[in-house]
């Protein structure tokens, strides 16, 4: 193609950029709405540009997937490193009130470049020891379990923070990182925050029986836990005083 039509997406605040990545761009797709410009086609090559308000802005290339007609355009793009760096700063990015504003113009004509290709590094270890900031926090949002793993093992809490934000972790992996000591009070609330991990009996067992996670959110948590699984909570030495007499206590009825 010897065009390129230029779109442009902002959000307000990066909650919602996070949420439409979660919804949409983590299959590397978007739905820019709005009308179509005249002479727009299947296949055009895009530009599209991804704005967070105050904090700044990524251009990714991509192609026209889809026509909506009254509704915008379907563009399948490429992630790249702006994107992934934009995401970072989307999570710490202040939350400020109004939705997204999306927009495209007739562009000057371009060239779209072919992506580099990149072999892949011969197992997980390496792939993160190699990999660049915008890289790892792929990795955290794409990866293999094993990747995961590894990244929630390590010190990095901006990482463990993007591996919770992953779409597709089932309850049993995120029953592995509940029971992990040395994640933060805060990386444990996150978990728990979710209804489809917390009242999972694996999920909040693994939780309940942490010491890092806050005492109150523990004791909450009890009403998820599975009988036979109180019974050993209200049994074990190593789990606090507090939690062991509270499972006692549901126990008694």
């Amino acid at each position: 193609m010897d065009r390129a039509v230029r779109l442009r997406v902002r959000y307000s605040n990066g909650r919602d950029l996070l949420a439409a990545y979660r919804a949409q761009m983590v299959r590397g797709t978007l739905l820019v709405r709005g009308d179509i410009p005249e002479g727009v086609n299947l296949g055009d090559d895009v530009e599209l540009e991804i704005e967070l308000e105050r904090v700044g802005a990524a251009t990714v290339r991509g192609r026209v997937a889809k026509l909506f007609p009254g509704s915008g355009v379907g563009v399948r793009f490429d992630t790249n490193e702006a994107l992934f760096t934009l995401l970072t700063r989307a999570r710490e990015a202040p939350v400020a009130a109004g939705p997204p504003s999306q927009g495209m113009s007739a562009p000057p004509k371009s060239k779209r470049k072919p992506a580099a290709a990149v072999a892949p590094p011969r197992d997980a270890r390496t792939r993160i020891r190699e990999a660049s900031p915008a890289e790892l926090v792929k990795i955290a949002l794409h990866g293999t379990r094993e990747e995961r793993t590894l990244l929630m093992r390590g010190s990095d809490a901006r990482l463990q923070s993007f591996v919770l934000t992953n779409p597709g972790l089932p309850p049993e992996e995120v029953a592995v990182y509940a029971a992990m000591e040395t994640l933060r009070a805060a990386h444990l609330e996150e978990i728990a925050a979710r209804s489809e991990w917390a009242e999972d009996p694996r999920v909040a067992a693994a939780l309940v029986r942490n010491p890092r996670t806050p005492l109150p959110l523990a004791m909450a948590l009890l009403c998820h836990v599975s009988p036979t699984e109180l019974r050993r909570i209200a049994k074990d030495a190593r789990t606090r005083t507090a939690v062991q007499h509270a499972a006692k206590k549901r126990l008694l009825g």
